[in-house]
């Protein structure tokens, strides 16, 4: 078994990249071959929750009954991985993000990948619309299909990484990097140190009392993004 291996793991949505505008335009085509509705009601926004969970509160907020979440997912997905040039037109990377995920993923014995509550194939549809694949090992990530919480993501995630890569990783050397207060709590029970960055809806003193390790304004202080992963993953 290699230990001297540490694993950063990245949130996509207000951390990575922002694509809200084509997610709801997706949120809306759904329910609309669901139900034939002439308005959508889309639940109250927020990050941090699995698709699942968003899907079975847009489900609700338009009277659609649950039975039809699998077909309801199953619209999602196709919609959000149909039309990337559409995704990219709507969206846009974070600022920093870029630089901050090629500097991490540079750093030596380290596994870069995704913990997010995106569907899998969302997720890898997002990070290729927006050129950031090349910087994670996606097949080690922590996706929508491994629970319905964040806490379940990042184990998921831990687990997944470590068999692929010969090695145990815990708090000790995982770190997750997030928008969003369920990416703190959830990150911290699934068991990860948690670098946190307020570009979503949470303010820096709200991540900060929920436990992160560490919170930035945002990523475009990349020698700080690095220090702060090589103090807080030392190996």
């Amino acid at each position: 078994m290699v230990n001297n291996r540490r694993l950063v793991l990245w949130d996509i949505d207000r951390t990575l990249i922002r694509s809200t505008g084509f997610d709801r335009h997706v949120y809306v085509y759904t329910i609309t071959r669901l139900a034939g509705a002439d308005q959508v009601r889309l639940p109250p926004g927020g990050t941090g929750r699995t698709e699942t969970v968003i899907v079975e509160e847009l489900l609700k907020a338009n009277g659609v009954a649950p039975a039809l979440l699998p077909e309801a997912l199953k619209l999602v997905e196709q919609g959000l991985t149909g039309d990337l040039r559409k995704m990219r037109a709507m969206g846009r990377t974070m600022p920093g993000a870029r630089a901050a995920l090629a500097a991490t993923a540079g750093l030596p014995h380290t596994v870069t990948t995704v913990a997010t509550g995106n569907l899998r194939r969302v997720a890898h549809a997002k990070v290729t619309a927006f050129g950031l694949a090349e910087y994670l090992d996606l097949e080690a990530g922590g996706y929508a299909e491994d629970g319905r919480d964040k806490t379940a993501v990042v184990a998921g995630a831990r687990e997944r990484a470590g068999r692929r890569h010969g090695t145990t990783f815990s708090a000790a050397n995982t770190i997750l990097v997030g928008d969003s207060l369920s990416d703190v709590i959830g990150g911290a029970a699934g068991g990860a140190k948690v670098l946190a960055t307020a570009t979503g809806t949470a303010t820096a003193a709200e991540l900060a009392a929920a436990g992160a390790a560490l919170v930035v304004p945002d990523l475009t202080d990349t020698s700080r993004i690095v220090d702060a992963i090589n103090k807080l993953t030392a190996l």
